[in-house]
C-alpha cells in the first residue's frame, strides 16, 4: 500500500496570515503520505515576495519541507518566475524574474526513490503578453504546469536495497521555466521497477468553467497519454493524479468534467469517500461539511495501466490541520489490484 497526498500549501500562509512552514510540515507529517503533491510552492533564491498574499522570503520550500517531513527525494517544477513590484490600480501585478530568483510551482516529496521525471508547461491561449516586464495576473492568463514522477513502491524491488541506504541524503531536482522528458533513471544491467507507478501533480487555471482551464486538463491528459504510451518497463505502471483543479465536481464544463469525461480517470472519492465532509476549500470555513471539493486524487484505467484500489481517502479536517493553509489536504490510500496491500 502506498499513501498519497494532494495539498494547496497557499506558499506556507495559514489562516492566521503568518508564514510558517513548519505548520505546513506538521500537516504532512501527521497524514503519513509517503508521496505529497503539493501545490503553490515556492522557491526563492532572494528575499522576495513571490504573490500577494506570500510573504517576504527567500526559503527553497522544497527542499525544506522534504528535510522536515523525512521524504528524502523531491521534485519541482516552477512555471511563474515572478515577484511582487509596487501596488498598483491594475489589481496583482508582478514583475517578471528573468532569474529566477523567485518562483512559484508544484512539488512532489517522496519517501521512494525518483527514477524518471517529468515536467509540462501548459500552452496559454493568449496570442501575447500584455507587457514584457510585468505579469498582470488578473488580466492574464497565469503561468502554470505539471509534474510526474515515476517511483517504485515495492520496497525490495530493484533498486530498493541500494537506495535504502541513501535515504538519510535528501535528492532533489529543481525545473524552473522549461519543460523535460528525462529517461528513466536506472543502471542498463539492472531490471527495471518491480512495482512502478507515476505520480503526477498539477494545479489547473482558477478559471473555473473557462476555456483556459478545459484547455490545461485537455494538455494535461494528452502529456500522460504520451507517457502512459512510451513506457517500456516490463512491469505495468500504476498511473495516479493528484492536484488542485480548482474544479468542484458537479459543475459542468470544467476541469473535472474534462479528466472525468471519457471514463479512463476515476475520482477515488466516488469510490471510498464520504458524501459530508469532502471540503477542500476554504479551510476558513466553521466545519468541513461546508465548501467545495477542489483538491483531487484520481487513479488512470487503460491496458496498459495497473489497476490502482482505493483502500480508504479522506480530508486531513482537524482544527490543527486546517489552520496551516486555506486549502485542506487529501489523502489516499492506493493498492495495486493483485499485489499484497500490506505498507510499504
Amino acid at each position: 500500500m502506498v499513501r498519497v497526498l494532494s495539498y494547496n500549501i497557499h506558499s506556507g500562509i495559514g489562516n492566521d496570515d503568518t508564514y510558517d512552514l513548519a505548520k505546513i510540515a506538521g500537516v504532512i507529517r501527521r497524514s503519513g503520505a509517503d508521496i505529497a503533491c503539493l501545490q503553490e510552492v515556492e522557491f526563492n533564491s532572494e528575499p522576495l515576495q513571490v504573490r500577494k498574499w506570500s510573504k517576504v522570503h527567500e526559503d527553497k520550500q522544497p527542499l525544506h519541507l522534504a528535510k522536515a517531513t523525512n521524504h528524502g527525494y523531491w521534485c519541482y517544477v516552477g512555471p511563474l518566475s515572478a515577484y511582487m513590484g509596487e501596488e498598483s490600480r491594475e489589481g496583482e501585478v508582478l514583475v517578471r524574474d528573468r532569474e529566477s530568483r523567485a518562483v512559484l510551482g508544484n512539488a512532489i516529496l517522496s519517501r521512494y526513490p525518483i527514477l524518471d521525471k517529468r515536467t509540462l508547461l501548459f500552452e496559454m491561449e493568449q496570442e501575447e503578453d500584455i507587457s514584457d516586464t510585468h505579469i498582470y495576473m488578473d488580466k492574464e492568463e497565469q503561468p502554470r504546469g505539471a509534474c510526474a514522477v515515476l517511483v517504485d513502491i515495492d520496497p525490495w524491488g530493484a533498486k530498493g536495497l541500494e537506495d535504502r541506504q541513501r535515504r538519510e541524503k535528501t535528492v532533489g531536482c529543481c525545473i524552473i521555466g522549461q519543460p523535460t522528458a528525462a529517461k528513466m533513471v536506472t543502471a542498463d544491467n539492472k531490471p527495471g521497477p518491480s512495482q512502478p507507478l507515476w505520480v503526477i501533480n498539477t494545479h489547473l487555471s482558477h478559471r473555473v468553467g473557462s476555456e483556459e482551464q478545459r484547455s490545461q486538463a485537455r494538455q494535461l491528459l494528452d502529456w500522460i497519454d504520451g507517457i502512459y504510451h512510451a513506457y517500456e518497463g516490463l512491469v505495468r505502471p500504476g498511473f495516479v493524479l493528484c492536484g488542485d483543479m480548482n474544479a468542484p465536481p458537479l459543475l459542468p464544463m470544467t476541469a473535472y468534467s474534462t479528466i472525468t469525461g471519457e471514463g479512463r480517470w476515476r475520482d477515488l472519492w466516488h469510490e471510498k469517500g464520504t458524501v459530508c465532509f469532502q471540503a477542500t476549500f476554504p479551510s476558513g470555513c466553521c466545519s468541513s461539511a461546508l465548501g467545495i471539493r477542489l483538491d483531487h486524487i484520481f487513479a488512470m484505467q487503460g491496458d496498459r495501466a495497473a489497476r490502482l484500489n482505493c483502500d480508504e481517502i479522506h480530508i486531513l479536517g482537524s482544527p490543527e490541520d486546517a489552520e496551516a493553509s486555506d486549502h485542506i489536504a487529501v489523502v489516499a490510500d492506493l493498492s495495486v489490484e493483485g499485489r499484497n496491500s500490506a505498507r510499504c
